[in-house]
């Protein structure tokens, strides 16, 4: 008896022996499990640790590259070199353009006044005072003094040699172009149309786009209760994507108003629904505006600036690209960045975007 006791406490004594005394041959613990089990572990919580540390400066460092590109655009833009134009030329209150003799401008949206030798071809007149939106100009032999943008934004269309002295104002229409570039804004047949007052409809396509669900927006055949948005109608599919996801209301049950003016407290909740900041906590509607300055999204100087008089569709695009560098709040990776990793913007547009964008932010 004593004999099978002392082999059952050797069997029970070599494995702590081996543990103890492995060697190559005899590893006490196996090598499978070292590279299967333990390493998996140890490099998953190294780049945890390295996302949470450096996502942030990530972010921060891309939102200030976007920034100083912008600023470096303004500069080369005043250098006022002269240059071959044919087509679209957004432009920036005091903005200055100097066109060559022959070159021909057609005025799309905004106010600039006109400078001399400018002749109106489609009335048949002198182009002196401000340029009538639609009527074609063509720049005389005379030499011009200028064509000066009296607006926040003006947009015209170009056909020869031109020179542009740039103003120190926000450029939103380079905004409108690297939002275009991304596949984030369009025109309305005409152009950009920054000038004109923003709607309901405009402000859900652009938040659907931030979102990335444009896609499933313009494919989605889903029934609404609004009778103001019928099927033939250009947003018809926008409205009904968001109302069955729950993403919107209309103004009634039966109506979704369209073409009703958007404010700026309506579309900064579109942008922070689109950042997954959670409204009752992070912000609420009435509060958005101030809520926003206090997340450090943006400052109250812009928040001023963007909801003084009718929320323009300039004022939608200076929030929609300045909220693509704004860090998200589950994630805090940037709204860019979301939208580029699903392929919703493609790396190349992105970037496009960013070298389009110009000048300074709202002070």
């Amino acid at each position: 008896m004593k004999r099978w006791i002392a082999v059952l406490l050797c069997l029970c004594i070599l494995p702590l022996t081996a543990l103890a005394a492995g060697d190559a041959s005899d590893p006490a613990v196996t090598r499978s499990y070292l590279t299967q089990v333990w390493q998996t572990q140890i490099l998953r919580l190294c780049a945890d640790d390295a996302n949470a540390v450096l996502t942030p400066v990530y972010d921060r460092a891309l939102r200030s590259l976007a920034e100083k590109t912008a600023a470096g655009n303004l500069t080369a833009q005043r250098s006022g070199g002269r240059r071959q134009v044919l087509g679209r030329v957004m432009l920036k209150q005091g903005d200055v353009v100097y066109p060559d003799p022959g070159c021909k401008i057609l005025l799309r949206s905004g106010a600039v006044g006109g400078g001399t030798g400018l002749v109106n071809v489609t009335q048949g007149t002198d182009g002196t005072g401000l340029l009538a939106v639609g009527d074609l100009y063509m720049q005389s032999d005379t030499a011009s003094t200028g064509l000066t943008v009296a607006t926040a934004t003006a947009e015209i269309w170009a056909d020869g040699i031109l020179r542009r002295q740039a103003s120190a104002e926000t450029d939103y229409g380079s905004l409108a172009e690297a939002l275009f570039e991304m596949g984030l804004f369009r025109g309305m047949g005409t152009g950009f149309e920054l000038e004109q007052g923003a709607t309901r409809a405009q402000g859900l396509v652009m938040f659907l786009r931030l979102l990335g669900k444009e896609p499933e927006a313009m494919a989605c055949t889903a029934s609404t209760p609004f009778t103001d948005v019928p099927r033939n109608h250009w947003a018809y599919g926008y409205v009904a994507y968001a109302y069955s996801t729950g993403l919107v209301n209309g103004t009634s049950l039966t109506t979704f108003s369209p073409d009703a003016p958007v404010t700026a407290q309506h579309y900064m909740t579109f942008l922070l629904r689109a950042l997954h900041y959670d409204e009752g906590t992070d912000f609420t509607y009435n509060t958005v505006l101030t809520d926003c300055v206090k997340d450090d999204l943006f400052r109250s100087a812009e928040i001023a600036a963007v909801s003084s008089g009718t929320f323009a569709r300039r004022n939608m695009v200076y929030l929609s690209w300045y909220g693509l560098f704004c860090a998200d709040g589950k994630t805090r990776t940037l709204l860019l960045e979301q939208l580029v990793q699903p392929g919703a913007v493609t790396p190349e547009a992105a970037a496009g975007g960013i070298a389009r964008a110009s000048g300074p932010r709202i002070q």
